[in-house]
């Protein structure tokens, strides 16, 4: 099983849509750090400068496959202190830390979804032999 496709829309540096697919079924977290598109191979690779949302990609698929910490995805790593009724508080971050500038651009969700191909039934999770793909979504508003 590896992933065949992931659409980004909203999540963190990924204001509008992003579709990548023909990922290389070797992909994996070493591998995917450095990525680009060839267009003669037909498939979308990622190599750029910093800030340009390559970690942001590896982050989104711990988010759709239900991470829960969002430390471990680099969101809401800078405490927030506030008060409230009158007592000091402070906010480790929310998920909404991962919409696009957290809903301040207009956009007020973060979708990701992931598509895995499941042809090889031997290496798939149980209970899903009969099928040749695997989707999953996960979006918060």
């Amino acid at each position: 099983m590896y992933i065949k496709r992931l659409e980004i829309d909203g999540f963190k540096s990924y204001s509008k849509l992003q579709v990548i697919d023909g990922l290389d079924t070797q992909f994996n977290a070493i591998t995917g750090l450095f990525i680009f598109f060839d267009a003669i191979k037909n498939q979308f690779f990622r190599l750029g400068l910093n800030g340009t949302g390559k970690s942001n990609i590896l982050d989104s698929i711990c988010f759709v496959l239900g991470i829960t910490n969002l430390t471990h995805i680099r969101a809401g790593m800078s405490p927030m202190f506030f008060v409230k009724n009158g007592k000091n508080c402070i906010s480790l971050g929310q998920l909404t830390d991962l919409v696009y500038k957290q809903g301040q651009a207009g956009i007020t969700k973060a979708t990701v979804t992931i598509t895995f191909d499941n042809k090889d039934k031997k290496h798939g999770p149980i209970g899903y032999h009969n099928c040749d793909e695997i989707t999953i979504k996960r979006q918060v508003r």
